[in-house]
């Protein structure tokens, strides 16, 4: 059996690896859904700028309206669900703050994924809890081992798209769900199906050297879902078939 350690130094190397790929893979789809109309014509795939992988545009609107409804579907895609991160957060310790936990300016951007993490379990512990005793004040130089929540379904990744205002998640080798905002309600009639899945929660430092500062800075919060508990969708937007099939359905919303 592979130790924390291994995982998640192969999880690394996946992640490397496929960074170039994914920022094909995200182009590729953006420069598709303009060709079918499902994107503005001045859409660029967003890369490393933090904002929403793609979008696609109501076909009964056809602009970008601000107010209480929505006219496009703010979208997230992933290349595989082979170490495909759903969500991170930052962590960090402060004795006058309960020890380890997360930052208030970081729960204001990020509620409903903070939230999930704050209530994961490590067996049947709630996680701060459980780095509290597990970890410890953290120490410079020290070596904070890596820590694994227990199983749960897909409601930290529904809360981190859910942060971002996202409806629509899609997966390059299993298709594309519903998701965030329209985990429990086809809002917009995609006839698209929601997103389910069994993951976990991944503690570890993103720092290649693996010391920590008294802080604890580079403590991260990462979920990922189990790739066989993924079921392939049965509508993929990345097909000339799946992206008419959605906008069809969208034109028949009331």
């Amino acid at each position: 059996m592979k130790s924390f350690k291994q995982f998640i130094n192969e999880l690394d190397s996946i992640n490397e690896a496929d960074t170039s790929h994914a920022t094909k893979a995200e182009s590729d789809l953006v420069e598709h859904l303009k060709k079918h109309g499902a994107m503005h014509k001045d859409a660029k795939a967003a890369g490393n700028t933090g904002g929403n992988d793609f979008h696609i545009v109501h076909p009964k609107s056809k602009e970008h309206v601000e107010g209480s409804e929505v006219h496009k579907l703010e979208g997230e895609t992933k290349i595989n669900t082979k170490g495909a991160k759903l969500g991170s957060v930052a962590i960090r310790y402060h004795k006058d703050k309960g020890g380890w936990h997360i930052p208030d300016e970081t729960k204001k951007k990020k509620p409903h994924f903070a939230h999930a993490v704050e209530n994961s379990t490590v067996g049947g512990k709630k996680l701060m809890d459980h780095l509290n005793d597990h970890w410890g004040p953290p120490k410079e130089g020290k070596h904070l081992p890596g820590v694994t929540t227990d199983e749960t379904d897909a409601h930290p990744a529904h809360a981190y798209m859910r942060d971002k205002n996202v409806h629509v998640l899609h997966i390059g080798d299993r298709g594309t769900y519903r998701a965030g905002d329209s985990e429990h309600e086809d809002h917009h009639n995609t006839s698209l199906p929601s997103f389910k899945a069994k993951g976990k929660l991944h503690i570890s430092t993103e720092r290649k050297g693996g010391g920590q500062n008294k802080n604890g800075t580079g403590m991260q919060v990462n979920f990922r879902v189990k790739p066989n508990s993924v079921e392939k969708s049965h509508t993929d937007i990345s097909t000339e078939h799946g992206i008419k099939k959605v906008l069809h359905h969208m034109s028949n919303s009331k």
